[in-house]
């Protein structure tokens, strides 16, 4: 019994050597701020604390981030120079004016400085509300620029320009340089042209009314999508060669509503009250599904080798629709055009074209045709003073007058339209 119990004494000795240590039962103290701060997250540069120079009022000469924290009043050239790449500056809402003096710049970008960002305030009454002096590919964001008596905006190459507001400015509105990208942006009021965009430049939902030259101008190779000018002194829309506009609207302008270059591409558009055209295009170009109304000289008008397809023209003062040589015009519906003045439906002017398909009606001629050498098919005509007026030495589908009453024998109801040939030109 005596050595059982040793044994038994010896294995607890044993058991309690391997035994841990526990810690201190002390709790500890709070926990330690896991959150960054916003400085930590986006290091940010406060605009106050830099310095100027003789013709500055702040200079930026690093890349990074800055913000102002306060409205910022010029009195030098410049309010703020931006002289390093990869800047980004965020007016939180402030105004950056002149307390004194005249012209200079709101904010330079110097020349090579690519890729600035500037975004979120206001710039009032400069030579150049904001000027970049060549560079690439630069963002300007929801910006409001007025009172500046050359440029709002003048932005370089590649730029992109959302949600800008330029108004009341002397000169121009907006600028872009080529291959930009314009969304959202609204010019009203500016003394010359509203939004200018340099070749290849793409423009959404744009707007540019009541300014006093054009309202949008877009040279070669520009896409317009969605934009609206409207009451601007000449042009509401100027588009180069080669330029695609897809759901425009250009109404009350002094000249054109809508003008694109040759090889342009016209979709959805509409232009109605304009002083001369309505919608004009170029050699080579094509127009579809787009509405002309109560224009002055004539409501849709092509060169040569266009397409006009599905289009509406009614009450413009002259002709509805007007080609010269080489056009194919298909599947229009033209109506009371001569309003007040004298013009036809559709109008050719020299020879090559197609006319096919169109319906006229109640204009002062229904399909008037200058020059020889056109095909002439498929069309309907009513109401018009004349409603063929066709010159000779052209190709003819036979003109039916479609009688009134009665019945044409072997037809089931009505008084059919008199004729089977499938290529014949009806009045009614």
């Amino acid at each position: 019994m005596k050595k059982e119990m040793a044994v038994m004494m010896g294995m607890v000795v044993l058991a309690a050597g391997h035994i841990f240590a526990q810690g201190s039962l002390t709790p500890p103290g709070p926990p330690a701020a896991t959150m960054k701060t916003l400085e930590q997250v986006e290091p940010r540069i406060d605009v106050a604390t830099l310095s100027g120079d003789a013709n500055s009022e702040v200079v930026i000469t690093n890349s990074g981030s800055y913000y102002l924290s306060a409205n910022l009043e010029v009195g030098k050239d410049k309010g703020i120079y931006i002289a390093a790449t990869d800047v980004t500056l965020d007016l939180n809402g402030f105004k950056i004016s002149r307390s004194s003096g005249s012209g200079g710049e709101g904010i330079y970008i110097a020349g090579n400085m690519d890729r600035a960002t500037v975004r979120n305030g206001n710039l009032v009454g400069f030579s150049y509300g904001i000027r970049d002096a060549g560079t690439r590919g630069c963002l300007l964001d929801k910006l409001a620029v007025s009172y500046c008596y050359a440029f709002g905006i003048y932005a370089g190459t590649g730029a992109r320009v959302i949600d800008c507001r330029a108004h009341d400015n002397p000169g121009f509105g907006i600028y872009a340089g080529a291959g930009s990208s314009l969304n959202g942006c609204t010019a009203p009021y500016n003394g010359g042209t509203g939004i200018h965009a340099i070749g290849g430049s793409s423009l959404n939902g744009c707007t540019a009314n009541n300014n006093g030259s054009n309202g949008i101008s877009a040279p070669g190779g520009s896409s317009l999508n969605g934009c609206t000018a409207n009451n601007n002194g000449s042009y509401g829309i100027s588009a180069g060669d080669g330029a695609s506009l897809s759901g425009c609207t250009a109404n009350n302008n002094g000249s054109y509503g809508i003008s694109a270059g040759s090889g342009s591409s016209l979709s959805g558009c509409t232009a109605r009250d304009n002083g001369t055209s309505g919608i004009s295009a170029g050699s080579g170009s094509s127009l579809n599904g787009c509405t002309a109304y109560n224009n002055g000289t004539s409501g849709i008008s092509a060169i040569y080798g266009s397409s006009i397809k599905d289009c509406t023209a009614n009450e413009n003062t002259g002709d509805g629709i007007r080609v010269y040589g080489g056009c194919h015009v298909v599947g229009n519906n033209c109506r009371r055009n001569g309003l007040n003045g004298d013009g036809a439906g559709i109008h050719a002017l020299l020879g090559d074209n197609r006319i096919d398909g169109n319906t006229v009606t109640d204009n002062d001629r229904g399909i008037d045709v200058d020059y020889s050498g056109n095909l002439i098919v498929r069309n309907s005509a009513s109401g018009n003073t004349t409603d063929y007026e066709i010159s000779t030495y052209n190709r003819v589908g036979v003109i039916v007058s479609c009688p009134t009453s009665g019945a044409i024998s072997g037809s089931t109801g009505g008084a059919g339209v008199g004729s089977t040939d499938p290529w014949a030109n009806f009045s009614f």
